[in-house]
This record gives structure tokens, sequence and C-alpha cells, in this order.
């Protein structure tokens, strides 16, 4: 099913049409709804007049829908706030989107709270489609040989990525061309990746490059929407929403891919949410995509895909324990990384003779590509976790402890475990 909220407006029509041609295109029923103020808005008989007239309305448009062959059109008209109505519809009727037009304020002080649109992308746990252009929209759906324009903007986490997955959806309405953007901060990718000398705020150091180029890659392989994927670093010193919504003028886009983090209390006020900016900025067409669905526990369970591992050892007995967790681990295709960080310079031949004996080939499974990495520095936790972003590491392996003077002896491993945004596997010894 697919709802679409109606205000009658010249937008809410617009939002209409491009409801109904999905709605055909997906054969997917079309369920419109209109949501009148609430009782304390209104006198009582103002308020019945008002409900009369207005699902008058409703009905007048549902019977122009209903002309068209093969679509089945239901309509509701409800009291209440447009945004928590048309939310708690969508996701009781389990619906596939929701498609609203792009205007409409609550009344009085509440004016401050934003668009009703916005507020939906606050709280829905149904993907968005706001419409600004229905033109950009309508040849697309209408299967005239248009190709959608799309560009979606990834920061490499949990949320981006769910976006990016779930527009696999939009093949079954015709071909898009995809372009992925990672709008990068020279300085703060030096600080994430540990980069030692000096900054350019203009030039990417070529580690970090090489860093943010892989992560694109690895994300545009993963795509098929028919045409064209392409995948870029921008450097700028802009806020990410500001720059994405320059260029998608720039490059004349039909719509612009978000996603919904949808953080809730004192964190939703700490943190403000880049795609909150530009739902908000923007005057293209949006595809809003929370990460936080109804059946999100169910996307939980399902298999990550393992393709770099980044196992830390000190040599010490519970370290080297890691490292046989690893040779367990790693597939066919995995590359795993063996990693040792030294304290001085005098250990570093010691340690790269210890990390060469343990990826004999005679304990891996066949084609696991193997290297060995051995750094000098006092920080081991931050040196592991940023050698887990520079490689770009699906898993980090580690032990918990180690014995006498051993860089893992204390809180390295909680360290590592709580400053790493990549999945840890802590591995403990055995009395």
């Amino acid at each position: 099913m697919i709802v679409c909220g109606t205000d009658f407006s010249d937008a809410a029509r617009d939002a209409m049409e491009v409801a109904a041609s999905l709605a055909m295109r997906l054969s997917q029923p079309l369920l419109m709804i209109h949501v009148a103020r609430p009782p304390s808005d209104l006198g009582l008989d103002d308020n019945e007049i008002a409900d009369e007239a207005s699902s008058d309305r409703l009905n007048d448009e549902i019977k122009r829908l209903q002309a068209r062959p093969g679509l089945l059109v239901q309509g509701r008209t409800i009291e209440g706030w447009a945004d928590e109505s048309i939310v708690h519809i969508a996701r009781e009727e389990k619906a596939l989107l929701i498609v609203v037009g792009a205007v409409g304020h609550r009344r009085g002080t509440h004016w401050l709270i934003g668009s009703v649109a916005e507020r939906i992308a606050k709280s829905t746990t149904v993907p968005l489609l706001l419409v600004r252009n229905s033109a950009a929209l309508m040849p697309w759906i209408e299967g005239t040989g248009k190709t959608l324009r799309l560009l979606i903007g990834t920061d490499f986490s949990a949320v981006s990525d769910h976006a990016l997955r779930w527009l696999s959806f939009l093949r079954d309405v015709g071909t898009c061309d995809l372009s992925i953007v990672h709008i990068s901060n020279p300085v703060a990718e030096s600080c994430r990746l540990a980069i030692p000398g000096p900054v350019s705020r203009r030039k990417l150091h070529p580690i970090a490059e090489e860093s943010l180029t892989r992560e694109l890659k690895k994300r545009e392989s993963e795509v098929d929407l028919g045409g064209a994927v392409h995948s870029e670093v921008k450097l700028s010193m802009h806020t990410p929403a500001d720059e994405i919504a320059r260029m998608a003028k720039e490059k004349e886009i039909d719509a612009i891919v978000v996603g919904l983090h949808q953080r809730r209390g004192l964190a939703g006020v700490l943190y403000a949410s880049q795609a909150d900016d530009l739902i908000h900025q923007s005057n293209t067409n949006m595809i809003c995509v929370p990460y936080r669905t109804v059946d999100a526990s169910l996307h939980a369970i399902e298999a990550p895909t393992v393709k770099t591992i980044l196992v830390a050892t000190d040599l010490s007995v519970t370290g080297n324990l890691a490292v046989a967790w690893s040779v367990r681990m790693a597939s066919s295709g995995t590359t795993v990384v063996v990693m040792n960080v030294a304290d001085d310079a005098s250990r570093r031949s010691e340690a790269e003779s210890a990390l060469s004996a343990m990826t004999l080939r005679a304990a891996w499974q066949e084609n696991v590509r193997l290297s060995v990495e051995v750094v000098e520095s006092d920080d081991v936790a931050d040196t592991i976790r940023s050698t887990g972003e520079r490689i770009g590491a699906d898993l980090i392996i580690l032990g918990a402890r180690g014995h006498g003077a051993a860089p893992f002896v204390g809180s390295v491993a909680r360290d590592v475990l709580t400053a790493s945004e990549r999945p840890v596997l802590i591995v403990r010894e055995k009395d």
C-alpha cells in the first residue's frame, strides 16, 4: 500500500498525482488521507461544517482517481495532527511508502516545530517521498523512458548504508542513475586516520584519499538500479547539507536520498541532523529512508558480510588467540591484516618475524589474502582503531589482556571497543 496525505493545496495535488501513478506502476492500493484540524482549533458547529466539506473534497478526489483503470483507491478523513496521524496510519497499514507535498504547518505556536513533511520525517517508520517538483518524477514513473537522477550523501554509517540498500525498491519503478557523494573535510579525515605530519585544508592526504575511495567503490559495487552509478569525494568546509543541496542544483538532480537517524529527546537537540537541515532547505524532491523501521529487529539478524579482518596481537598467549580466531573466521576471498603495535624500534624485527610465522599458508584457507603490519606507537588503542579505519576493516579482533609489560595490559581492549565505529570481537583466554 502507498499512503498519501493531502490538505487539498496545489502541492498536495501534485503529490497525489505522483502517489497514484506510483501505485499503478507497482500494482499497489492507494490510501488517501486528509487530517482535519483538532476540535479544539474550531468551535463545535464550525468543526462539523469543516469535517463535512473536507470529506466531500476527499471523495471528489477519490472519484477522479478511480477513473484510472486498475487503480484501487481508498480514503479517510480523520481529526488530529497531520504528521502524527499519517505516520500512525502508514505504520498500522504496513505501507511501502508515504507520499506528501512540501507544504502544511500546524497553527498557532506549533509553527516553530516546522512543516508537516519535516515532522513526518522525524518519526516515520515508513520511507517518505517528499514531492517538490512532480514534473521531474512523473515521466520516470509513467515509463516514458526517462532515467531518474538520484543523489545520496554517505558518511559510511549504518544509517546511510541502509538508505543505499533500500534504493533497490526503485528498480521496480524504472531505471535510475545514482551519484554517491561523501563530503570530506581534509583536517577531520587526517584526525580520523591518525595521519602524522602537516595537514592541508585544501587537499586530502593520499592515505585518506585511498581510504575514502575504497569505501565509496565498495558501496558503488553493491548498487544496481539499471543505470549509471558514480561516486566521488567532495572536499568542503561547509556542512554536508549545504554542499549536497548545492550539488543537487548544479547536477539537476531529480531527487535527493537521505537516511533518517531520528534521534530522540536530548540527543536530537544536541546532535543536529544533516538530514533535517537538508529536508528543510532543499528545493529538490526528497526520498527519506528511516533507519529504525517496524521490522528493524528482523533486519538486525541479517548476517553481515566480512571481507576484511584486522587482527591485533601483542604476541602474548591471549593476543595470539585472537589470530587463531581470525584463522577460523576467514573464508575464501577474505583479506586478513595481522598487526602488532611495537613500543620501540628494537622490537620491530622480532614482531615482524613472529607475525610472518603466524601467516604461514598451512593454517589458512585457500584464497585468503594475508598481510602483516607492524606499527611503532605509544597509543596502542588509537593505532588499532585508525588502522581499522584506514584498511576498511569489517571486523577488528583482539585479545582482552596480555602479560607483563605487553601493551594490551589494562584498558587497550576497552578503549578500542569504545572508540571504534567498526565491529570489535574481544577474545578472552580460558582459565
